[in-house]
């Protein structure tokens, strides 16, 4: 009987494990860039994705000084939230761990964990939609379309670059 139950919580805490594992991390904003399109599920794990990308063609898109500016402080707002998303994650999963590895924690408690896991992760990704939403009401439309086609450019280039098409160190035109 002892053995069962062992062999039952082990597998139930590898089954948190992984589930911690995969949420947190669908959280890590260092992401590769090229592993999602700008309307899939997943594009904005990698949350100032898109403010890079304006200042990255800042020249191309003929942006303004005070354009900039404003595009500069949604980005350090935006970071400050990722660093006190991250925080607070780093918080949680410090309690969380020592409840998986206690065979007499209460279910219901880990349970509480995951879900404030899953609930911060949900609210850093909606303030990176808020921040992309902003950074897009900055820009005229001739940028926004601007913009867009220089992403696809982009992305058909890293394309290519991971298919061997083009050399590693072959930039945009």
């Amino acid at each position: 009987m002892r053995n069962t139950r062992t062999w039952g919580l082990i597998m139930i805490l590898s089954g948190g494990l992984l589930s911690l594992t995969w949420l947190v991390g669908t959280v890590d904003v260092q992401a590769d860039d090229r592993t999602a399109k700008p309307c899939e599920p997943g594009a904005f794990e990698r949350a100032d994705h898109f403010l890079r990308h304006t200042f990255t063609f800042q020249g191309e898109l003929g942006l303004s000084e005070e354009q900039a500016r404003q595009l500069g402080v949604i980005h350090q707002a935006l970071k400050k939230d990722q660093v006190t998303s991250e925080a607070d994650m780093r918080t949680i999963q410090g309690h969380l761990f020592p409840l998986l590895h206690n065979d007499n924690a209460d279910l219901t408690a880990i349970e509480a964990r995951f879900k404030q896991i899953e609930s911060l992760r949900t609210g850093a990704l909606m303030t990176a939609v808020k921040a992309t939403r902003e950074a897009q009401a900055v820009l005229t439309p001739e940028q926004r379309t601007k913009i867009v086609a220089l992403l696809m450019q982009e992305r058909q280039q890293s394309g290519q670059r991971r298919e061997g098409v083009l050399p590693e160190g072959k930039e945009r035109n």
